[in-house]
């Protein structure tokens, strides 16, 4: 056994501490531990490998890995038969790259050319790792041009990609595809460079197509295309929104239906220029499939008509609709004193976004009418669920919503400040002892200070006053002396 592998052998098989890994690499330096590996048996091969990836985990010695070596075992392993170095190339390679200062060298050094070969790999845990790796080298110019120009063909790592898409099979087609969403979300000089090519027409094709299992698991990318700046430009330069009604329309299956129809809310709720084109009316097959949806009792089907009936109000023209669209509007307000938890929870946080906005300085547009809606029917339902729904989550989501309506309703100060059950929900400060819930209700009383504080003392007595005051100054951790005392004598 060489000295190289007895060192490898005591560092496995020893504590795992960056003080093991130093004197492993003073033993046997990182050159020496790579050509080992190139000439070792089996069993010796596992120990260096095992060592190998142990070492990575330490950042203090990561700076020693970037060397010819090392490069040289990334683009040779990368293609190796066997599993276990492919798995090592993909996290050494990941974990290199994670510092931005060494993308340039690991492009140099042709290391990311082995992520491109690692994508396809049949190990679904490496071609993750690799695309991660590819997504972090484009947002840095070396890394951009392996990408888009290296390679014999001048291509780059994605020209190849892009060859091997028409012929590859669904899951292999799926994670090329889905690299390229990725990269576009990392750089907008990926992303153009990436529409010029058509890659993004890949992903539409993909998606608009009659292989049922294909278009559900493409669903998901499309969807991720559409929440970015760069992907909302394409998806309507392409007309996707028009398309994707066609859709629903003709679904033929329900999964599909729900894919559509969260895909429609985003591109509406990210859009507000397609509500012309989308929901023109109540009538619309949008709207008719919200509506469908929302009044199902299964519930994932609610909860994704929940979703999009939440991206519609995620502006002003899409509050407008909302307000004309009365049968729905009083149901999703009913869903906040639901008794299916998921339900009163997605609702209690969907009101939260639709009113983040505020009322609006018009006193007779959408969001004023909203907000006043919000006063006469929902608050009610929140104060009774800070009563009815005690536990920690449901308890974090009602102070949440509780939170947004204080900062413009001076009817949730007065509903609460002026019900003795509620005052003292709020003043005992070991009722959430859950920190989701305790942070949640700081939020509320920080908000509270923030909009109604000038006018506490006409509700509170002054000492009381002063506990809310120091208690939005010191944060959710605080408890004020008389109840900390409270506390002491109850446990003594």
């Amino acid at each position: 056994m060489t000295a190289v592998i007895v060192a490898a052998t005591e560092f496995v098989r020893g504590p795992q501490v960056v003080e093991a890994a130093r004197a492993l690499l003073e033993r046997a330096p990182v050159p020496e531990l790579c050509n080992a590996l190139k000439t070792s048996a089996t069993q010796d091969s596992e120990i260096l490998i095992d060592a190998i990836e142990k070492v990575t985990v330490f950042e203090e010695v990561r700076a020693s890995l970037l060397c010819p070596e090392i490069f040289a075992l990334a683009l040779q392993g990368a293609s190796s038969p066997d599993g276990r170095v492919r798995r090592l190339v993909a996290s050494l390679v990941s974990v290199l790259c994670e510092k931005e200062d060494a993308l340039s060298q690991l492009a140099e050094g042709g290391v990311l050319s082995a992520a491109g070969t690692l994508l396809t790999d049949a190990d679904l845990s490496v071609g993750e790792k690799a695309k991660v790796v590819l997504q972090r080298a484009v947002r840095c110019p070396a890394g951009l041009d392996v990408c888009f120009k290296g390679g014999d063909s001048g291509t780059g790592i994605v020209g190849g990609l892009q060859s091997l898409v028409p012929n590859a099979n669904d899951e292999i087609k799926f994670r090329i595809l889905s690299l390229y969403v990725g990269l576009g979300s990392a750089s907008n000089e990926a992303f153009a460079l990436l529409e010029e090519r058509g890659c993004y027409d890949q992903v539409l094709a993909a998606f608009f197509t009659d292989d049922l299992l294909l278009k559900l698991n493409t669903v998901q990318l499309v969807e991720e295309l559409a929440s970015y700046e760069a992907g909302q430009g394409f998806v309507g330069r392409k007309g996707v929104p028009n398309l994707l009604e066609k859709e629903l329309v003709e679904a033929f299956d329900d999964s599909i239906k729900l894919c559509v129809v969260r895909l429609l809310g985003i591109v509406v709720g990210k859009n507000p220029a397609a509500m012309t084109a989308l929901l023109p009316s109540t009538s619309a097959p949008l709207a008719q499939a919200v509506a469908e949806l929302l009044a199902k009792r299964d519930l994932t089907q609610r909860l994704c008509g929940l979703n999009a009936w939440i991206d519609i109000g995620a502006h002003s023209e899409g509050i407008g609709f909302l307000l004309g669209w009365s049968e729905n509007l009083e149901l999703v307000t009913d869903f906040v004193g639901s008794p299916q938890n998921e339900v009163f929870k997605a609702s209690s946080a969907g009101w939260c976004d639709v009113l983040r906005h505020g009322p609006g300085i018009d006193p007779d547009g959408p969001q004023a009418k909203l907000w006043r809606h919000a006063d006469e029917k929902l608050v009610p339902l929140v104060l009774k669920n800070l009563v009815g729904k005690p536990f920690p989550d449901s308890r974090a989501m009602t102070w949440r919503l509780l939170a947004t309506l204080v900062l413009h309703s001076k009817a949730v100060a007065i509903s609460i400040l002026g019900s003795d059950e509620v005052r003292e929900i709020l003043l005992d400060f070991s009722s959430e002892q859950n920190w989701e819930a305790r942070v949640a209700k700081y939020e509320f009383v920080a908000a509270l200070c923030k909009a109604q504080g000038e006018w506490l003392g006409h509700f509170l007595e002054e000492a009381v006053v002063k506990i809310i005051r120091d208690w939005d100054k010191n944060g959710p951790s605080y408890i004020p002396w008389e109840a900390a005392a409270a506390v002491d004598r109850g446990t003594g």
